[in-house]
């Protein structure tokens, strides 16, 4: 399906690549999965530091270490107290979850009544930037933690910094869950572009590979960890004007949008059951375990139900049960030293686990009973149903469905895993200006909540639920002040019901120019609207009021009375004066709707979000957190480093290594010295390696380094030096050649008169530098002779040395090479235009018979049997 996926979608850029890099991310309770959008990056599904194409969504802390995904929860039977998995549903959350999947319960805060964990002996940089004397972290807090994590992973596979996020949530989620979300990705360092409903997400997934000429009804039956959902979706393709945020603003009249077939996925209708799910299940299991546990001989008086450490163990000996008999009708369970170094092993069937939840099996088609419901449909006018999410994969999952819907319907044709990340990832950079797609789709979205307002005696609905929200417009009357409070209406109300409140200002100040009539005829408009994120927010607000055409004054009157106005009056057919007034005139007066902006603020109700000092608290804590870590690892790089370094010295140091080149290059002192630097660096590392800081372990590696360093140079020295030699006598034999070659025809083109390329003084010049070369490399070859093969004796003869000068001749022949040749004299005008034709072609008979005078072979026109000593030349 991914190979699919890649060829159809085709997103060309219209921005700068810097600027079009998109973070997707499909955050579930239990798995995250994301996707990167970047020109020159595969669109496919972002992998973890091991490469794993999902991650576990949970934070967890080893001591002082803070840990992520898999790595977190294979510790968190040794550190329960501070593991937080399953954070998602206590986004915003004011009520304490009635089960027992937290190894950390979170509990309500005295101080605000939101939901905390306690993270007991953290360290220094994780405690709370108030000073609270108990370290606790809010659900918010964790899901920065692990979206920071994973804009880390992004960011490093775009090489840049990833800044633009989009997610995906339940149809179900609240405005204080989606401002959680906005508040979590701000701490992060993400700012929240958009948000999508995971079943759309899906859906539009479904239909990248496909076209509807005919509308089809199909059902995304999703269930994940603590969620189960039921969502229709209707799909049609349709030819529709291509939409585009880079057309918006764009005349109609004056261009004319071009018509593409459109992909339209619409939300019908939509269900859920809260609290049921695979962890559910794994809950169960783990139950079946522990009565296992204290049924067998011995193991009734342990008190195992209290001790968190053995009920992590059997949390996850449960979730490994599950996925085994989702294939087999019975397996087996192990855990080694469960309590009290007491070893545990049973056997449990299928059958025992269907008995244990058939309570959640019941409840596992009320969704799509419910959604069939809201929708009008039976089963018969669905097309298919969809899976997605991990816990359809549960025979008894799939057997609930099949009850309601049928064989026939069941469809598995999307990754149940990561369908709604990739549909996400698509739809999140085609709503941007950075990308336009060529597979055009559209998203109708619909939530299950009625909005509604509230203010003074005045009442109604903004958003009706299961209807397209799009920006709607309220009316009320100027008064001192005006206040509008929302809140969820209707039958299906979440709790707490407030949303948000407006506060409308200076609507006084407003009218006090205006007449009484204008006043009384005025209103103040409110337009509300859903962002992309689903969050409701006011527009603008404004005071409209209509003003009348001002009476003609006394001196018009008077002015068309003796005439005046003659030119404009004229006779009528019937004998009456009619005006004959032009169009700006009548315009004038005719009335006029004017408005007037007026200011407003809004702030949230019910649940708050997390104000703006908290935001910066948070991310001031979690900027500490990463320091801390940041210098671990750096320090971490110098341990290995310094180590990795002793260990090499050691064994070219050996009698019996391999490579005796540090050997043949050393001196005895030398060689002594360094051993013995060696050693006792293992020695101190022994000693001193926990508590050395990086600095000291960075500071012991270059003192060993400027040990050898002298030894590298005589080996460097060694290996080059014959090719350096080469190249230097290489650029001595051309530049010789070339001063020769020169020099015979400056004097052939003196004896005959004519103009010579170059003066006398730059042959010397050359000629000097020739000599001096030449003198040098006599002397220092002789003493580098002298020195004998004495591989541990300083060399004298540097190749940098030779490379330099042969260099320095070369490009100062080459400059010579390139000097234009000069312009001869102008020569004085002749008496006709004959003779200086005939003179000219005289001058150009004698040019003829003798040869050019600046033509000499150089090193850019070698002798064949010449090599070019460097590739300057």
């Amino acid at each position: 399906m991914r190979g699919l996926v890649s060829v159809v979608l085709m997103l060309a850029v219209v921005a700068p690549s810097t600027l079009a890099a998109l973070l997707a991310v499909d955050y579930g309770a239990e798995w995250t999965k994301a996707s990167l959008v970047k020109p020159g990056v595969p669109f496919d599904v972002l992998l973890d530091r091991d490469s794993k194409r999902k991650m576990m969504s949970t934070v967890g802390w080893k001591k002082d270490e803070r840990l992520f995904g898999g790595d977190a929860a294979a510790v968190a039977a040794r550190f329960p107290e501070a593991h937080y998995p399953y954070v998602k549903p206590l986004l915003a959350g004011t009520t304490i979850p009635n089960n027992t999947i937290y190894p950390s319960p979170p509990y309500l805060s005295p101080d605000n009544g939101r939901l905390v964990f306690r993270h007991p002996k953290a360290p220094t940089a994780a405690h709370n930037i108030d000073g609270a004397a108990e370290t606790t972290w809010t659900p918010e807090e964790i899901l920065a933690q692990q979206l920071a994590y994973v804009k880390g992973l992004a960011s490093a596979a775009a090489n840049e910094d990833v800044k633009d996020l989009f997610m995906t949530v339940p149809s179900y989620f609240t405005q204080a869950q989606r401002r959680a979300l906005k508040d979590a990705a701000e701490v992060a360092g993400l700012s929240l572009t958009g948000i999508i409903s995971e079943a759309g997400a899906v859906g539009l997934n479904y239909a990248m590979t496909r076209n509807f000429p005919t509308k089809e009804y199909h059902m995304i039956y999703d269930s994940g960890a603590l969620k189960t959902t039921a969502t229709i979706l209707s799909f049609e393709t349709k030819e529709l004007p291509i939409e585009s945020p880079l057309l918006k603003g764009k005349s109609k009249k004056t261009f004319k949008p071009k018509m593409t077939n459109t992909t339209i996925v619409e939300v019908i209708a939509f269900d859920s059951e809260q609290e049921l799910g695979g962890a559910i299940l794994d809950e169960r299991l783990r139950e079946v375990l522990i009565e296992e546990f204290l049924a067998q001989d011995g193991n009734s008086a342990e008190d195992i139900r209290h001790d968190s450490r053995a009920l992590r163990k059997l949390w996850r000996e449960a979730s490994k049960l599950k996925q085994v008999l989702s294939a087999n009708n019975e397996a087996s369970a192990s855990v080694e030293s469960l309590i009290n170094d007491i070893d545990f092993r049973t056997r449990v069937s299928r059958t025992k686990f269907e008995e244990v939840c058939a309570n959640e099996a019941s409840r596992f088609s009320k969704p799509i009973i419910n959604a069939l419901r809201l929708a009008g449909m039976t089963q018969d006018q669905l097309d298919s149903v969809i899976f997605f999410g991990g816990n359809t994969r549960v025979p008894m999952v799939q057997a609930a469905v099949r009850t309601i819907v049928g064989d026939d319907k069941i469809a598995q044709n999307v990754n149940t895993d990561e369908a709604a990340v990739m549909g996400a990832a698509f739809y999140g950079a085609s709503q941007g200006r950075a990308f336009q797609s060529k597979l055009k789709m559209k998203l109708l979205e619909k939530s299950p909540y009625e909005i509604g307002y509230e203010s003074g005696k005045e009442y109604g609905v903004v958003f009706p639920a299961y209807e397209v929200a799009e920006r709607q417009s309220l009316s009320f009357k100027p008064t001192d002040d005006i206040t509008v409070d929302f809140k969820y209406t209707g039958s299906n109300i979440p709790s707490p019901a407030e949303i948000s409140r407006l506060e409308i200002h200076g609507i006084h100040q407003a009218v006090a120019n205006l007449t009484k009539d204008e006043v009384e005829e005025s209103n103040v408009s409110v337009n509300v609207k859903l962002d992309n994120r689903g969050i409701l927010h006011t527009a603008n607000a404004v005071l409209t009021y209509v003003t009348k055409p001002e009476a003609p004054s006394v001196a018009n009157k008077l002015k068309g009375l003796f005439g005046g106005n003659k030119d404009k009056v004229q006779e009528g057919e019937d004998g009456e004066k009619a005006d004959d007034k032009t169009e700006e005139e009548l315009a004038l007066e005719q009335p006029k709707e004017k408005k007037i902006g007026l200011r407003f603020t809004e702030h949230a109700t019910g649940i708050k979000p997390m104000s703006a000092e908290e935001r910066r608290n948070a991310k001031k804590r979690l900027a500490a957190i990463n320091a801390v870590e940041m210098s671990a690892i750096e320090r971490g790089e110098a341990v290995n480093h310094l180590e990795g370094y002793l260990y090499r010295l050691k064994n070219m140091l050996g009698a019996d290594a391999p490579n005796k080149a540090l050997q043949d290059f050393s001196s005895s002192h030398e060689k002594v010295a360094l051993s013995k630097a060696v050693e006792e660096a293992f020695e101190w590392m022994a000693e001193y390696i926990e508590a050395a800081e990086t600095a000291v372990l960075r500071k012991k590696r270059e003192t060993i380094e400027a040990m050898e360093k002298p030894i590298i140079r005589r080996f460097q020295e060694f290996s080059g030096r014959n090719r350096a030699i080469d190249d230097f006598q290489k650029a001595i034999v051309a530049g010789r050649a070339w001063f020769d070659e020169a020099s015979r025809n400056m004097t052939e083109a003196i004896s005959l008169g004519n103009l010579t390329r170059w003066t006398q003084e730059e042959l010397d010049g050359v000629k000097t530098m020739l000599q001096e070369s030449e003198a040098w490399a006599k002397e220092k070859m002789a003493a580098q002779k002298a020195v004998g093969e004495a591989m541990h004796v300083d060399p004298v003869l540097l190749n940098a040395d030779l490379d330099s000068r042969g260099k320095a001749l070369q490009s100062h022949v080459l400059g010579l090479q390139k000097k234009p040749m000069p312009k001869p004299p102008k020569s004085k005008k002749a008496a006709t235009a004959t003779s200086t034709s005939v003179g000219s072609e005289q001058t150009g008979k004698e040019n003829d018979d003798y040869p050019e005078a600046d033509t000499v072979r150089t090193a850019e026109d070698p002798e064949p049997t010449q090599v070019y000593a460097h590739e300057e030349l």
